[in-house]
């Protein structure tokens, strides 16, 4: 919701407010910097009293938020607030309860598992800026934040009470426990451990890195590819494109980690929004561009999810992972702001796509010194 939509209200509400894009992509990150901020707080309440106790009702807050949004008056402040308030309720609502619970019940296969049940962003971000698109096209861009707040409620409340299983139902080894006698206290350090080796630091940067660059391009997609005269509907379907590269990086990039050394995975994954970024902005091969960036939208979190279980366990993972999310998040912010604030300036995205792929390459160079795994895979767990 937060990334793949939000491009297609750029151009309506900054026609209707006079607005540019720099104001506009201010509101975005702070909704991404206020969620930044929450999620060592919301990791550290999954870890302490569960999944589903954490997400449920605060779901149900950041749908009504999300909502609010369509509230919005011809005030700039009034509507990074109302972004921001979305921010704060919305970090229950990453990946972070869903990477959390798939870790405790899966080793040999996580990175797959993992991959198959976050996949859903991709299903999420290949249909939603259709739908969106079209209350907007036929209702105005307030509609469309009324939609979504009554969206997010009705399908992800019912699947977080359906199919969420605690991690501290189950054994090390991912069957059902018997009892809580039976259950085996799951290995790992604590956030302050993890906070003070060297892999963490190498993956929060890496991380940082990589969600200013990819999350900044696909955030400005719609007005970039609008701005070279394609049809809004069309470049609302091109956007389908990155949701079903998502699914798919999603997926291949579980399977790849459970059979190479992930980090090197990752780098071959981080190389492809380079391509990707110069694809689009020369405007030629634009699907090929698209299909680049939406494999490298699919590995982010995985990679932030896979690599924090295999370098700091799973004892403290809700936190540990909560803080290198938040990073993640932070450079999400810079990235939109970036963009939005060189073409406000010099008048084109070019600037902000240079120093991206400058970032990307320092990326893919960090992963090099992450080392061996200190938890490695248990080969006969599944």
């Amino acid at each position: 919701m937060g990334t793949y939509t939000f491009t297609l209200f750029i151009k309506p509400i900054g026609a209707e407010f006079g607005w540019g894009r720099g104001t506009l992509s201010a509101a975005n990150s702070s909704y991404i910097i206020c969620m930044a901020l929450t999620l060592p707080f919301v990791g550290a309440l999954m870890d302490r009293y569960g999944v589903r106790r954490v997400m449920v009702p605060a779901i149900v807050l950041f749908g009504i938020s999300v909502a609010a949004i369509a509230l919005t008056p011809a005030m700039p402040a009034a509507f990074i607030a109302l972004f921001a308030l979305a921010g704060i309720l919305g970090g229950v609502q990453t990946p972070i309860g869903y990477v959390k619970s798939i870790s405790a019940w899966f080793d040999a296969k996580r990175g797959l598992a993992m991959g198959i049940a976050i996949s859903g962003i991709g299903v999420g971000a290949a249909l939603l800026p259709q739908f969106v698109e079209w209350l907007i096209r036929s209702y105005g861009w307030r509609s469309g934040f009324m939609g979504m707040g009554v969206l997010v409620i009705i399908i992800a409340v019912p699947s977080v009470l359906a199919f969420i299983r605690e991690p501290f139902e189950t054994t090390q080894v991912g069957t059902q426990a018997a009892n809580a006698d039976d259950v085996t206290p799951l290995p790992g350090i604590s956030a302050r451990e993890a906070r003070s080796m060297s892999q963490f630091w190498v993956l929060a940067v890496a991380s940082f890195l990589v969600g200013m660059s990819v999350q900044g391009v696909v955030v400005h997609i719609f007005p970039l590819l609008t701005d070279g005269g394609m049809a809004p509907p069309v470049a609302a379907k091109m956007l389908a494109i990155i949701g079903i590269a998502t699914l798919l990086g999603r997926l291949l990039y579980g399977f790849l980690v459970d059979h190479f050394f992930a980090p090197y995975v990752s780098i071959l994954f981080f190389l492809l929004p380079i391509i990707g970024i110069y694809l689009l902005y020369s405007g030629s091969f634009i699907q090929l561009g698209l299909i680049a960036l939406g494999l490298a939208v699919g590995a982010e979190l995985d990679m932030i999810g896979y690599l924090g279980s295999r370098y700091f366990g799973l004892k403290s993972f809700g936190q540990i992972y909560g803080w290198i999310f938040s990073l993640f998040s932070i450079g999400c912010a810079v990235g939109i702001y970036v963009m939005g604030l060189s073409f406000d300036v010099l008048g084109s995205y070019a600037p902000a796509l240079l120093l991206f792929g400058i970032a990307l390459i320092v990326s893919c160079l960090a992963m090099l010194l992450l080392g061996a795994y200190v938890y490695p895979p248990l080969r006969k767990n599944r």
